[in-house]
């Protein structure tokens, strides 16, 4: 015995169990648990599989795409292609125009000024024409023109301006000079009124004076080129769509595609956008799954016990949802952590987390909208009817609704968007089938749930309050008196707790053990004094009390030893709160000649007060029920009379301080309590005349 101890004592103060019982620690434990397994069957499901073929090889199968992406090279070759096709701009540049306009009227001038300055001499006149023009003329040339009249040489003047005019406005690039200088130099060979001397120094002025006035835009081409670009749509390769075929050998481009798809063996780096694509999702379902609970749930949060149920459920669900959807995705049990959570918690976290599970599960198989909307339907029928269920048969009952349901989901749907009936009723099978499996994991995990979080659901106070359980029993046979009271008291507890809103089950099935510490010492009970003489009245009334009020823990006790649920036991210790054993403490008062000696504390129970509607509600039954046996010829003004003093006192000795109940409910209650006594005890008060005779 002292080795266990020593050995409880150092597992106790272990720094390692000590850190794990932090809240802190154990909800971080639990986010983890919760992010790593849910990105696990993501990763695992839709990561996938790696090609090994190389270029030029055949194609070991057919090849289709996990996710949409660009075709990258494809896209890129098409735009080079519409970039290429856009032809060179260019500009002209008018200021040439007036360059070569000014340069000719320029030479022509000097030409003029010289020919009428009568005071130079003729090679003093070809001198300074030779000197003063932007061209280069010959002297020979010079000599011929200033002897000819100024007339022909002001028509030789316009005809010029006029052919560079023509060659200009269309544009000269630097290419097309010699063309144009040939072009100028016909052009005014086909003038025949002027003498050869005079086109010869027509064609000198004009190869001399013309040039490139027509240049590249580098601004415009770069800007049509880029328009050319955008206006060639990016190329998309589907998800699913087929990449190479079975015996294909692999091109340049379905290579590049397979590199950018990831999925080469010989590519061994992760695709990073896709992780954190996953990532983002899974953190925005969970997130809001616990923004849910947050909100609206808050006491769910303070029960990590509970939520990592919640967690395990909801992994183990995706799970086999997923090894089974490789069936058929319209088989998979997503309804079973629906109906298992609407048991175990309530049918409103059932229905957000199956919400929660479907999306999930949709994401993984593909998308399927008939999916989406059978999963949807189903789990949130499968919530609401295991609700509450008190037989583990009807849980069975609503694995066949869920069943229905999917079936004539997909019936439906499939009627709309197909014509396939053969393929559609098959689905439509999977999806029943899949409701019967839902039930089945339901009722086969519902007892491990139930053991190893210590769940009180209602199949288990249902089985509770079966009178073949062992406390029951032992409590029939020890103490008869005090069996008949507890069921009795009971079923007074179950009608009012259902009257205000409360678990009307639980307070039944607490009423039930509520007085199982009377086991100890049956016969110093009234209840189970058939006979014999009462043992009280050879104590002292304080041994008296104490034995009276130890029933309390004494039945906590027996409830630990036989392993009963917290929720049971409370009813043990708190349905008579801190109340005064009165009947003793006055019996002690009397006896003593000193009453100041006399201790209210001494005579009162050692709480806890009840701090639940149900807990409250079984200790005013169980006060109400012993008080109403000890009527005598009990009547409907009685009844009603004792009833009223007894809450009120409860009231006035602050019995109900913590329980939650309103004023109002409390005579909702003790309405409930008047209806039901007055069935139990209608004979004797319809007949006064039997009690008469009894007598």
């Amino acid at each position: 015995m002292g080795i266990n101890k020593e050995i409880g004592s150092k597992l106790k103060n272990n720094p390692i169990r000590k850190f794990l019982l932090k809240k802190g620690v154990r909800y971080s434990l639990l986010a983890l648990l919760l992010l790593a397994g849910t990105l696990s069957i993501f990763i695992l499901s839709l990561r996938p599989d790696k090609i090994d073929v190389n270029l030029g090889q055949r194609a070991p199968q057919d090849i289709h795409a996990p996710k949409t992406i660009e075709d990258v090279r494809t896209t890129e070759n098409l735009r080079n292609e519409a970039a290429n096709s856009v032809e060179a701009q260019f500009r002209i540049d008018s200021g040439v125009r007036n360059d070569v306009q000014r340069d000719i009227e320029n030479t022509f001038e000097i030409l003029y000024a010289a020919k009428e300055n009568d005071n130079l001499t003729e090679e003093e006149k070809t001198e300074a024409v030779h000197e003063e023009s932007p061209v280069n003329l010959g002297e020979d040339i010079t000599v011929s023109v200033l002897s000819g009249s100024r007339e022909s040489i002001e028509h030789l003047e316009s005809y010029i301006l006029e052919i560079a005019a023509e060659h200009l406005n269309r544009g000269i690039r630097i290419e097309d000079i010699p063309t144009v200088k040939d072009a100028g130099e016909e052009s005014i060979r086909n003038l025949t009124e002027f003498k050869d001397s005079l086109q010869t120094f027509g064609i000198s002025i004009f190869n001399q004076s013309i040039r490139p006035n027509e240049f590249y835009d580098a601004e415009r081409t770069e800007e049509l080129k880029q328009q050319a670009m955008d206006e060639v749509d990016s190329i998309i390769i589907d998800q699913d769509e087929l990449i190479a075929r079975e015996g294909e050998r692999i091109s340049v481009s379905q290579m590049q595609v397979l590199r950018e798809l990831g999925i080469l063996a010989e590519d061994g780096r992760p695709d990073y956008l896709w992780y954190l694509g996953i990532t983002i999702i899974v953190l925005i379902l969970l997130l809001t799954l616990m923004l849910y609970l947050l909100l609206f749930h808050k006491k769910l949060i303070y029960e990590p016990k509970t939520l990592l149920m919640l967690v395990l459920i909801l992994l183990l669900t995706l799970g086999v949802s997923k090894v089974l959807s490789s069936i058929t995705i319209f088989v998979m049990p997503i309804a079973t952590a629906a109906m298992l959570l609407a048991i175990l918690i309530n049918p409103k976290v059932a229905i957000v987390t199956n919400i929660i599970i479907s999306i999930m599960m949709v994401l993984i198989t593909g998308n399927s909208m008939t999916l989406l909307i059978m999963l949807l339907i189903g789990g949130t029928l499968g919530a609401l009817m295991a609700y509450r269920t008190q037989q583990r048969g009807n849980v069975l009952l609503s694995g066949f609704v869920v069943g229905a349901a999917n079936f004539f989901v997909i019936l439906g749907i499939g009627f709309i968007n197909s014509n396939e009936i053969n393929e559609i009723f098959l689905h439509a099978g999977y999806g029943a089938i899949g409701g019967g499996f839902a039930a089945v994991l339901t009722i086969g995990t519902l007892p491990f749930w139930e053991w190893a979080f210590g769940i009180l659901t209602h199949l288990k106070l249902m089985e509770m309050s079966n009178p073949n359980q062992p406390l029951l029993k032992k409590l029939l046979l020890e103490a008869p008196g005090t069996y008949h009271h507890s069921i009795i008291v009971g079923n007074l507890s179950e009608a009012a707790t259902d009257a205000v809103g409360g678990n009307a089950l639980l307070a039944r099935v607490g009423a039930f053990y509520h007085d199982i510490g009377k086991t100890a010492r049956p016969y110093f009970f009234k209840e189970n004094q058939f006979g014999v003489d009462n043992p009280h009245d050879k104590l002292r009334p304080l041994k008296s009390s104490s034995i009276i009020t130890g029933h309390v823990s004494d039945g906590v006790t027996v409830a630990k030893e036989h392993k009963l649920h917290k929720e049971i036991i409370e009813f043990i210790k708190s349905h008579h709160g801190n109340t005064l054993v009165a009947y003793f403490y006055h019996k002690e008062k009397e006896q003593k000649q000193n009453s100041a000696d006399t201790r209210e504390e001494d005579f009162r129970y050692h709480g806890p007060k009840p701090d639940t509607k149900e807990t409250a509600i079984v200790m005013l039954a169980d006060s109400v029920e012993a008080a109403i046996r000890s009527i005598q010829e009990p009547n409907q003004e009685k009844i009603e009379s004792l009833i009223e003093k007894i809450m009120q006192g409860k009231l006035q000795d602050g019995q109900l301080d913590e329980s939650h109940l309103t004023l109002k409910e409390i005579q909702r209650i003790k309405k409930v309590f008047i209806s039901t006594l007055l069935g139990i005890y209608h004979e004797r008060i319809e007949y006064p005349e039997e009690q008469v005779n009894k007598v």
